[in-house]
């Protein structure tokens, strides 16, 4: 396994990662299982933050990306139940439950009628697997691979 990534070319990537592009942004995706802490440190290490989504189009770039597979994303409520946040840019982007709203228009995938459903404090956001990649929010701690953009 390398032990870095040059975020500008991705030719060589942690934890057995794979370099991908997406409208001229690097992306690695990861399929080693870490936390979401421990991804986010490892993305980092490499000069990149957990992906953030911005529209449909990045959204099911990121799905064809994580091919069945739950991946880590950058958004967090950590600091505040119900308060969605990109870790790497303090941006919110949905405030409440499932029955809550997209922050002033920012983009939103989440599993519609279902999350975010906040049980068993679950403060991290998840591209999951088990709804065809659409957002849920899950606990920190559990082990899943993860997507890295700039």
């Amino acid at each position: 396994r390398d032990s870095d990534c040059d975020p500008r070319t991705l030719e060589t990537c942690p934890d057995g990662g794979t370099g991908h592009f997406w409208n001229g942004t690097p992306y690695l995706r990861v399929r080693d299982g870490r936390s979401w802490f421990e991804a986010q440190a490892m993305c980092r290490a490499a000069g990149m933050n957990l992906a953030t989504v911005e529209s449909d189009d990045e959204q099911t770039f990121l799905e064809s990306l994580a091919v069945g597979q739950t991946l880590w994303l950058g958004g967090t409520d950590a600091s505040a139940e119900g308060e969605w946040f990109w870790d790497s840019r303090g941006v919110q982007f949905w405030s409440g439950g499932i029955g809550g709203r997209a922050f002033a228009g920012v983009y939103q995938a989440w599993q519609p009628g279902v999350e975010p459903n906040s049980s068993g404090d679950e403060d991290c956001l998840a591209l999951w697997s088990g709804y065809a990649g659409k957002w849920a929010d899950e606990w920190c701690g559990r082990s899943y691979g993860y997507l890295c953009s700039l």
